[in-house]
């Protein structure tokens, strides 16, 4: 038995104060002997022993009551549970559940790890209350349950023997929040709950879940099976342009090549390489625990899936992650169209002018990934969107009567859509045209004759159009003039990504991305893109900043994702249309339109290794396929009609082996004494403990039991009183 609050058995000794109080005052007898009382003699001695026993029977069960008083309020329970007939576990402290969790992600594959792994999990199984409920799950960047708690010790030895190595990354925050949900299921009701985390435990691995922790009474115990530090050199994270256009034009992938051993690396070989075949090769040198980028430049000529890999030569204990894949998807050229209202106007008043200048540079041996074609606004019709990627509206606010439709259903398919303002827009007509497209409605014109030009000061360079001038030296926008723009108003359900310098900053460029199955965007800026309203077309930035804008437009080109890391669900539509296609060019080639089957591909990307059924998706409007990587390199997903191909790489901090100081992990999840070092062996929270015992005592509640056997000793107590008092 053991006692929730033990200070309250000091009370035990109140038990006392009855016998004390009797004592003090017992009565004094004299005897005086009376002759005529002598044949009462033996009937006194009868009466005054009764007496005798029947105060000291009131006495005891005074104190009795005192006694078990304090022992209620000290709150008993029993430490082992004895029941016949209970199932599950039992420990010091009752029913006991233990799930063992072991790291089996890519790091554990470097010296020996997930063996020792497998001995710690084995050896924490055994080590547990024969009668204990036992689990077994594994994790990395997923939870995976092996063995559910309650399984016997061989099914659970047996799933530790089975589990194997993956290449995924490593997630603590998640297992430990998997692993808190299984313990605190409704079902569960054991009072000691105990997790046994083994693996080796990096620094990249902890994402801190912020305020969340454990829950009261799980305890925690960490089994490292990091012996030494791994001599590691690895290739990051490929990076590939969002937007890559066939035609010649040379684009930039990169990588990182870090040095993570306690030698330097000197003269390293990095070689690059386009289906299998060598494209360029440089040389790095780092200095230990130093890292380095590297970038290639490449023409790619043709559309479609182009794969490759950069790889770094280094001697160390890890080689297969030396080399990193891309796969990049390659499109025709990108289709615009300007829709100019300053056609025929001198040049520094024409927005067309410097916007095709930009797009399409009159540079000989320079050729432009955008295909442009520019009309008037009174001459568009409904058959100038057919093929194109983009709308440029230039100093426009009216367009021919009944073209809203034909443009909603552009943007809803994914076109998207620029919307400049000039001298020649008025806010009535604008808003009327472009109402449910735009990001805002125009209100007036914001400046007078004769007020300071503004600049741009409030640029928020993690935006995608803005992500090209963040680094030094790449353009200034505050360099630029205004000399005049449009206010705006119900601007709630768009994002500014730049502002101007006046005291409200004012929105310069502002985006709408649409809900409910609207795919494309539409832009605003609030000035003019010509010299009319500002000196921006006079400023190094002005040709980036136009070509950024419009891929960004282009959604329906850079929507689909081709790189992904270890793990990742890979999703990728075969087919999407109308709900009833008819037969025709939107309708699907067969009735089974979503048979499609995963291969995984060589380096060179030219020969088959495997292939298995993909995971097919159907919806009303699409067909889907999904499948995700479980180790890195070139996958191809071939469906009726065409494939699609893919790069999967390792989660780029998983290569990274600086160990993670444990004590932050167990003060982050766990509260109470343990955050001041309070903590029982084998890293287990001395508050959990605490828990399990109070969660055990309010299960039993003993301390019912005895404040009723204490009313029952003092209703016993007054009775006897009553009896002796009228005797």
């Amino acid at each position: 038995m053991d006692f929730l609050n033990g200070i309250f058995l000091a009370a035990t000794a109140t038990a006392l104060i009855p016998i004390i109080i009797h004592l003090v005052q017992r009565r004094r007898v004299q005897q005086v002997v009376f002759g005529s009382l002598r044949f009462l003699k033996k009937t006194s001695h009868r009466v005054v022993h009764r007496r005798r026993f029947a105060e000291f029977l009131l006495v005891l069960l005074r104190a009795l009551a005192l006694a078990i008083l304090a022992f209620a309020f000290a709150r008993p329970f029993f430490e082992r549970q004895t029941a016949e007939g209970q199932v599950g576990g039992k420990t010091a402290l009752g029913e006991e559940a233990i799930l063992v969790l072991v790291d089996n992600s890519y790091s554990m594959q470097a010296e020996g790890r997930l063996e020792r792994a497998k001995q710690e999990a084995l050896k924490a199984l055994r080590e547990a209350d024969p009668a204990a409920k036992l689990g077994v799950a594994a994790y990395s960047s997923q939870y995976d349950e092996l063995c559910p708690i309650g399984a016997k010790l061989s099914q659970a030895e047996e799933a530790v023997r089975g589990l194997q190595p993956t290449w995924r990354g490593t997630n603590l925050a998640l297992a430990l929040r998997q692993a808190n949900q299984v313990l605190t299921r409704a079902d569960r009701n054991e009072a000691s709950r105990r997790i046994v985390l083994i693996g080796d435990f990096q620094e990249s691995a902890w994402k801190s879940p912020g305020d969340w922790t454990l829950a009261p009474g799980i305890e925690l115990a960490l089994r490292n099976v990091a012996e030494k530090p791994v001599q590691n050199v690895f290739v990051g994270r490929v990076a590939v342009p969002r937007l890559v256009v066939a035609g010649g034009f040379v684009e930039v992938i990169s990588a990182t090549v870090h040095n993570l051993t306690d030698k330097p690396l000197a003269d390293a070989l990095v070689t690059f390489r386009v289906s299998g075949e060598e494209k360029g090769s440089l040389t790095v040198n780092l200095r230990p625990g130093e890292e380095a980028p590297v970038r290639f430049r490449h023409k790619f000529t043709d559309p479609g899936d182009v794969v490759g890999s950069i790889a770094v030569k280094a001697d160390d204990e890890l080689p297969q992650d030396n080399v990193a894949w891309f796969c990049v998807h390659v499109t025709p050229r990108v289709h615009v169209l300007l829709v100019n209202a300053d056609r025929g106007e001198k040049a520094v008043l024409n927005d067309g002018l410097f916007v095709k200048a930009a797009l399409v540079p009159q540079v000989e041996g320079v050729v432009s990934p955008f295909d442009v074609r520019e009309v008037a606004p009174d001459e568009m019709k409904p058959s100038d969107l057919d093929g194109m990627d983009v709308v440029l509206f230039l100093n426009v606010s009216k367009l021919p009567p009944d073209f809203g439709p034909p443009l909603g259903r552009f943007v809803a398919a994914g076109g998207g859509i620029g919307l400049v303002c000039g001298s020649k827009v008025v806010p009535e007509e604008f808003n009327q045209t472009f109402g449910d497209l735009a990001p805002c409605t125009l209100v007036k014109r914001a400046m007078a004759e004769g007020d300071p030009p503004l600049v741009i000061n409030q640029v928020d360079l993690r935006h995608e159009i803005f992500s090209e001038f963040a680094q030094p030296h790449t353009g200034d926008f505050s360099l630029a003039e205004f000399t005049q723009y449009f206010l705006v108003s119900h601007s709630l359900q768009a994002e500014v990504p730049a502002r101007f310098s006046n005291r409200d900053a004012h929105p310069v460029l502002l985006e709408r991305v649409f809900e409910q199955g609207v795919k494309g965007k539409s832009l605003l800026l609030t000035s003019s893109l010509d010299m009319e309203w500002n000196t921006l077309c006079l400023k190094s930035v002005f040709v980036p900043f136009v070509h950024q804008v419009t891929k960004r437009l282009c959604a329906r080109r850079t929507g689909s994702v081709r790189n992904f890391a270890v793990g990742e669900e890979i999703s990728h539509v075969l087919w999407a249309g109308p709900p009833r296609p008819a037969r025709g060019r939107d309708a699907p080639p067969t009735e089974d339109a979503g048979s499609a089957r995963i291969r995984r591909l060589n380096a060179e990307a030219n020969v088959v290794e495997w292939e298995k059924p993909a995971e097919v998706r159907k919806a009303s409007t699409s067909v889907s396929a999904s499948f995700a990587p479980e180790k890195p390199g070139l996958y191809e997903l071939a469906f009726e009609g065409g494939s699609a191909r893919f790069a999967a790489n390792l989660d780029p901090r998983e290569p990274d082996f600086r160990p993670l100081d444990t004590k932050l992990l167990l003060s982050t999840v766990q509260k109470g004494p343990a955050l001041e070092g309070e903590r029982a062996p084998g890293g287990v929270s001395v508050v959990a403990r605490a828990t399990a015992r109070e969660r055990l005592e309010n299960r039993q509640k003993l301390w019912r039991y005895l404040l009723f056997a204490a009313l029952v000793a003092l209703a016993g107590e007054m009775s006897l009183a009553l009896r002796i008092g009228r005797a």
